[in-house]
């Protein structure tokens, strides 16, 4: 199965993202056609203590790739694996344009690939970067319990981390440990918002005004309708519509812009992209102007 063309494109069009230690933005060289490229080339450059290329797999950290908190996301949503010691070539390698999503990327003549919960990850990208790498995966719906457990292979080697920052129950847990990162952000930490009317970027120059549609993407939004199999972009027709929990007596969604809330249009799955969540809401007339 190719890729399709996606609307978004004007948005979500460079290749990736490099956040410096200094939180700087930059976008590379190369345009894809493509919205997902953005999302699943994201990348961020890490103030880590590295090991040298030469020595054992070792797992450093597990982060989501929305805003890089540490921990892993919940199934279907994206995560980001920082290692060192995966042998390849300075530079960004990612998955060929077809779907599925693979769950090896060959780099320096030998496979690389990842399991969740010992459940094979679809490979978005792997950056290989001076000192260490980051592997960009979608956590797989399949996996049996929430993701705790990761291994990263390369040939012969290994590596395994148990995630330190599980995700917990939040009735029974610590409101105050609890994942709740949702949205993508840029390097200046505001949500990538589009404008619902031509999907542009909400800016400084271009913001979003009282009235208007406005779509978010995001991670961490639970179960949905029509759940795509791991690997593959979420369906269009019928979408993969949020579900509410089957505990649940009663659950809504709600959208906050300064001190005004909304009801979501729309929460599920984004169409035609793998591993993200998309929310379509209208800015409250009575929004006040400001971040």
């Amino acid at each position: 199965m190719q890729r399709s063309t996606h609307p978004w494109n004007d948005f979500l069009a460079c290749a990736g993202l490099l956040v410096s230690q200094h939180r700087t933005l930059e976008k590379h060289k190369d345009t894809l056609e493509k919205p997902r490229a953005f999302i699943l080339t994201l990348l961020v450059l890490m103030p880590f203590s590295l090991l040298q290329a030469d020595q054992p797999i070792q797992i450093v950290a597990l982060t989501n790739s929305a805003d890089f908190q540490l921990g892993l996301p919940q199934k279907g949503s994206l995560a980001s694996i920082f290692c060192t010691g995966l042998q390849g070539s300075l530079g960004v390698v990612t998955a060929p344009p077809q779907y599925p999503l693979p769950t090896e990327i060959v780099s320096g003549g030998l496979s690389i690939s990842v399991s969740i919960n010992f459940t094979p990850a679809p490979i978005l990208a792997i950056a290989f970067e001076q000192g260490y790498q980051q592997l960009n995966v979608q956590v797989p719906w399949e996996a049996p319990e929430e993701p705790l457990f990761v291994q990263v292979f390369q040939g012969s080697n290994s590596a395994y981390l148990v995630d330190p920052n599980p995700w917990v129950d939040l009735p029974s847990g610590n409101p105050a440990t609890f994942k709740w990162s949702i949205f993508f952000v840029d390097s200046q930490g505001y949500a990538i918002v589009q404008h619902a009317s031509n999907y542009s970027q909400v800016t400084e120059q271009t913001p979003a005004v009282p009235g208007e549609f406005l779509v978010a993407y995001g991670i961490n939004l639970g179960p949905v309708d029509n759940v795509p199999v791991s690997g593959y972009p979420a369906p269009s027709d019928p979408l993969a519509s949020n579900q509410v929990p089957q505990d649940a007596c009663m659950m809504s969604d709600i959208v906050t812009i300064g001190t005004a809330s909304v009801i979501p249009a729309y929460v599920g799955l984004a169409p035609g992209i793998v591993g993200v969540y998309q929310v379509n809401f209208q800015v409250p007339a009575n929004v006040p102007a400001g971040d």
